[in-house]
Order: structure tokens, then sequence, then C-alpha cells
């Protein structure tokens, strides 16, 4: 017998085991029976050696630890040769680091999120960083954490990163490497010490240079030299963005030296940030596909929507789901109508068969996944259970099972009211009454329900003489034939043709297992009273009796 070990890993030993269940019986000298006998005729070890894998052997790369592989694909499952990496791939550096050799330090990446292997910031920088790498400041700011801000650089250039000289010059009244000072003749935060922006046809006083009629729009008093509160620009006309606070947004170029307001970004907090659009940037985008963000202005989902979520903004659900996350499936609501895609209510009712606010329970008197069954013969005034089908008060007379669709045993026809005939063990076919494992003695007929006169009887009459025992089995058979043609007779004139379409299932113990939904369309009954779980057609005979009567009596050869 050959037996093919495949392993993915290098091993040192190979160890072979046999045991056996039950003791051999021999009689050869010295056999210990209790023992397994195990016989090694040749053992072949395949695969590469040390350091290789795959079908051609091939060498493991070097960037896994000490060369060693997975023994199939060659993947670094024991580690990588720099610590650095990320193993099996050993192609994604470990924390904040980047490059070849995993030795560069990720730069100043949003919330500390990771960069890739060439240090690029997948999800944008943090504020007041710029650059691919977020490792330079953004214009406005410099130093060695970018939380120094330029000066009045000429033309609204920014200085220096490093430094933060303005290479270009100063603006008016300014001067300076850095241009953080006044120029000669002039003063004042912004170095307008000559007058400030009074009124309109109004001027400063001399001395103090303040304005004794006070400023123009948007400047502050009484030396109308600084933008109110809000605003910004060389004439305090633009307004600034949504800074946390108003006094961080810069009077000179209005970014915001702090955060920005929940819903707002960029440098100046004037725009929406990701995930929010309208004209406050106070609405949430809804649920676009791809994990695209919506148009800022309008909301639109350019890509469409997650699943079952629909709109241009994707912000409701798609028919046939409801609630806050749309992942509820509707009902069984009436064809044609949906559900309330909030509440997921069957506004216009439910389909046949269905109840419920939301259309997801059977009607009383069914069950099953679709309520595709009827209940069976529960007691009166009591319904099945609507899952399984079961009656939990127990079933109407002569009926019985946990679902009272199986006639008590004795009873058979549609409502079980009709009594089995002298079956042996009591038992007969639930719906014709035939008997499954023949006749009690002197019983005949499929429903034995025919008593037999046997000749034995008679012969031992004549045997012992007596004229009186003759003539009174003449006179039985005789009666008996009478019998016979008579309710031949009435039979065939009442009688209902049978329909060779319906079929019959028999009477066997009750099935106590839960009944599983039939998946192929039927129609079954419809009312409580009567219901089968099986399609069937009542006797064409009339009601027998409660007791087996004779109804032909026959002799018997032996």
């Amino acid at each position: 017998m050959i037996y093919n070990v495949t392993l993915n890993t290098v091993t040192k030993g190979i160890a072979l085991y046999n045991s056996r269940i039950n003791e051999l019986l021999t009689n050869c000298f010295g056999y210990e029976p209790s023992f397994a006998t195990l016989e090694t005729c040749e053992i072949l070890i395949m695969g590469c050696e040390e350091r290789h894998y795959g079908e051609n052997c091939t060498s493991c790369d070097s960037k896994c630890l000490d060369r060693q592989c997975d023994a199939f694909d060659g993947s670094c499952i024991y580690g990588c040769h720099n610590s650095l990496m990320i193993a099996p791939g050993c192609n994604v550096c470990k924390g904040l680091l980047y490059g070849e050799n995993c030795t560069e330090p990720c730069g100043h990446c949003f919330n500390g999120s990771q960069c890739d292997m060439t240090g690029v910031c997948l999800k944008g920088c943090e504020h007041q960083w710029g650059g691919p790498l977020c490792d330079v400041c953004s214009g406005g700011f410099y130093g060695p954490n970018c939380t120094l801000q330029c000066g009045q650089c000429k033309n609204g250039s920014y200085c220096n990163v490093t430094t933060g000289i303005c290479e270009e010059g100063c603006q008016d009244n300014w001067r300076g490497d850095k241009c953080d000072e006044c120029a000669v003749g002039f003063h004042g935060p912004k170095c307008t010490g000559q007058c400030g922006f009074c009124k309109i046809g109004t001027t400063c006083n001399n001395e103090t240079f303040v304005c004794p009629d006070g400023c123009q729009e948007h400047w502050v008093w009484p030396l109308c030299e600084d933008c109110e509160a809000g605003y910004y620009g060389s004439n305090c006309l633009q307004q600034c963005g949504k800074c946390m606070k108003v006094e961080d947004c810069n009077s000179g170029s209005g970014i915001c030296v702090s955060d920005c307001q929940h819903g707002w970004g960029g440098n100046k907090c004037d725009v929406c940030a990701h995930g929010f659009y309208g004209t406050n940037c106070d609405k949430s985008c809804g649920h676009c596909a791809l994990n695209v963000y919506c148009n800022k202005g309008t909301g639109v989902c350019s890509n469409g929507c997650e699943d079952h979520w629909d709109g241009q903004r994707c912000d409701v659900c798609k028919e046939g789901f409801y609630g806050s996350t749309c992942t509820h499936q509707c009902g069984n609501c009436k064809l044609k109508t949906t559900c309330n895609k909030v509440t997921g209510v069957c506004q216009d009712g439910c389909q046949e068969k269905w109840d419920g606010s939301k259309c997801e329970e059977c009607v009383e008197g069914r069950y099953g996944k679709a309520c595709e069954f009827a209940c069976g013969k529960c007691k009166i005034g009591d319904s099945c259970n609507r899952q399984n089908g079961s009656c939990p008060s127990g079933c109407q007379t002569h009926f019985s099972g946990p679902r009272c669709d199986a006639c008590e045993m004795g009873y058979y026809g549609r409502n079980c009211t009709k009594t089995c005939g002298a079956c042996t063990g009591k038992v007969c076919s639930r719906l014709s009454g035939e008997c499954f494992k023949g006749c009690k003695d002197t019983f005949s007929g499929a429903k034995c329900d025919k008593q037999v006169v046997s000749f034995e009887y008679m012969k031992g009459e004549m045997d012992s003489g007596s004229i009186g025992g003759i003539i009174a089995a003449v006179l039985i058979v005789v009666i008996g034939v009478v019998i016979v043609l008579v309710y031949i007779y009435f039979r065939r004139r009442h009688s209902e043709p049978n329909d060779p379409s319906r079929t019959y299932e028999e009477n066997i113990e009750p099935d106590t297992t839960p009944q599983e939904p039939d998946t192929t369309p039927h129609e079954p009954d419809t009312t409580q009273d009567g219901a089968e779980t099986t399609p069937h057609e009542p006797d064409t005979t009339p009601d027998e009796a409660e007791t087996p009567a004779p109804e032909q009596i026959e002799t018997k050869n032996e």
C-alpha cells in the first residue's frame, strides 16, 4: 500500500505508526496478538532542498528571513530579512515608515495615517503641511513644525518654508527679510500707521492717528487699521471661512491657524470637507458607491449608490427595502405595492395568506415559510403554530400527530370518523381503510369487514350426524348470498365514482418530525375545518358503524 504525505514546510524527520483495533487470532509461535505489525519496504521522500520551493525548486527570495520560504508558493512565512517589513509578502513597511529598506519616516499624514512605499500620504496631510510626502509647510507657514506664519511678502507670495524669508520682497509699508517689520513712517499691526481706513470723506487725527468719525466697513476703530473679526484682505472685504474660532482667521491671508468647524475644510475653511455638502456644509453625503464622496455642492453621487440605497444622493432606500440602514427587506406586501421605506409597514395590505403590519407572518389557519400549508385539525377555537404547524392545545376527536393531520389509531376517512375493520394491530389505511397487516381470524376483504364461514366447520357438523347443523349451515350460506346481492345492488346505485387523479396517504404512525414546507407550487386547503396536509378524497361508500359489520359471508376452502 502506498501513502503520499504532502508538507509545505521543511521537516527533519518522519515517524510511522500502526495500531490494531481488534487482536489478531493466530496459532503462530512467538506472535504477540496485542501488537500490530508494520513492515516498511520503501520510503521515498520527494521535495525541494532547504531554501527552495515550487515544482522547479526555485531559490527562496533573499527578502525572506534566512532565505526560508513556503515550499509551494515561496512566500516568506517564517518572517522577513528586514525586520521592518511585514511577512509573508515582505513588501510593506511596518508602522509609519517607507522606502526600499523601510528606514524613512512618513511625513505628517492626515490623522497619523500610513504612507505608501514611496512615502506618499494617501489620505492627505495634516493642517499646515503640504507636498506629496507631507513633509513641507503649506503656503503661508514655515519653521520646523510649520507653526510660524509668513510675514507680508510681496504680491501675496509665500515665504521660504525653512527660513521664513520673503525672497520676492515685501508689500508696501513693510520691511525686513521676513517682512514682519513696519517701514519707516508707518506703524500698527499692519504697518498702516499713516492713517487708517477712516470713513470715506474723513481723515484721522495727525497726532493720534485716530479716525474720529469712525472706520470704513469691516475695519476696527479707533485707528481703523485692523480688520474686523471674521474678515481679511487688504481692504477687509473678504469674509473668513469657518475657522473653529473667528479670531483664528489670519487678517491678511484668511488662513485658519486652527482647525475648521464641523463639515468644513481647506486652509481657509471655506470649502466642504469630504463627506459633506450644501451651502453651509452641514449635510452629510449619502451612501455613494465605492466610497466615493458626493458632489460638495449638490450632494449627488456620480458613481451610483451602495446596495439597497437609491436616489441621486443615495439617501433613500431602494424599492423593497426599509430601515435606517436599508438592510431590512419588505414583507409580502400586496402585489405591485411596496412597504414604507422607514417603518416597513405595508400600507396597501398584504398578499394572500399573509398578515401583520409588515406582512411577515401567516394568517390564522396557515403555517410554513411561505404560509403554504393549512393547519391540521387543532382543537376547535385553537390555531396552529404559524412556523411549524403544531397544535399547542391538542387535536380534535380521532385526530393525532403534532400537527393533528393524521387519524388516531383505529380510525380512517377524510374526517377520521370511520372505524377500521378487524385489522391485525388495528392499523388501516388513513384514507381507504385497507388493512396493511392482514385480518383477524374469521375476517377477510381489503378492509377486513367480511366474516368467513369455513367448510371445516360445516364438515364437523355433518360428521357428528347433526342434521340441524347442516340445515343451519345451508341457511347461513343462502342468507349470506342474498345479503351480498342486495348490498352490491344498493352500492352501485348510491356510490360516487372514484377520481383516479387523487392520491391517498396511508394510516401509519403519526410523523413527529417537523414538516419542511414543500417548495413545489400547489394549492393546499384554505380552511381550518377539514384541512389536510396532503390531498385526499372522501370514501365513496357510506360511513360504516363503529365496529365492523359483516357485508358478505364467504366460504373458505382449506
